[in-house]
C-alpha cells in the first residue's frame, strides 16, 4: 500500500512560561465581637456557630425570634451583631429585630433566608442599612458580610 504523507509546519510561538497554581483566597478577618445567631434549623445554627467561633467571635445562639429577644434583653450590652433567620417559629427575624431595636436603636443585624428575596414575605422589606445573606451561604461569604457590618461606622 501506497499512502499519502502530509507534513504540517506550524510557526513557533514563544512566550514566557507562567506558573499556574491554585488561587489563594484572601484571608478573612475574624474578631473578638459577640454575635447573637437566631436560626431554627439546627444544622445551619451549628454551622454558623462553628464558622464564627473558628475566627475568634463569641457566639450566643437562639432557636427562634422570641428567644433572641429574651437573650438580648439580658445580654444586649455584650452583643455586637445579630444574625437572624427571616422565618422562624414563634417570632420571625424581622419581628425580633424590631423588638430589639426598641431596646437599642443602633443594633446591627444581618438577616438570612433560604427563600428568594421576592418570596420571603410580601411585607418584608429591608430598610436602608440592613443586609440579607442568602442560604445556603458559604463560610467565607458569611464571614465577609459579618466583618463588613461590624466595621461600618
Amino acid at each position: 500500500g501506497l499512502g499519502t504523507t502530509f507534513k504540517v509546519y506550524l510557526p513557533l510561538y514563544e512566550r514566557p512560561a507562567t506558573a499556574v497554581g491554585p488561587k489563594i483566597a484572601e484571608p478573612i478577618e475574624g474578631g473578638r465581637e459577640t454575635i447573637l445567631v437566631a436560626e431554627d434549623n439546627p444544622a445551619i445554627l451549628e454551622l454558623a456557630k462553628i464558622v464564627l467561633e473558628q475566627v475568634g467571635y463569641q457566639v450566643i445562639t437562639a432557636t427562634d425570634g422570641q428567644q433572641a429577644v429574651d437573650i438580648y434583653r439580658s445580654q444586649g450590652d455584650d452583643i455586637d451583631l445579630l444574625l437572624l433567620d427571616v422565618i422562624m417559629p414563634i417570632k420571625g427575624g424581622k419581628q425580633a429585630y424590631e423588638e430589639i431595636q426598641d431596646l437599642n436603636a443602633d443594633v446591627r443585624a444581618l438577616f438570612s433566608s433560604g427563600y428568594s428575596t421576592s418570596g420571603i414575605h410580601t411585607n418584608f422589606v429591608l430598610t436602608e442599612g440592613l443586609q440579607l445573606i442568602q442560604k445556603p451561604y458559604t463560610p467565607s461569604a458569611l464571614l465577609r458580610q459579618v466583618r463588613n457590618l461590624l466595621d461600618q461606622e
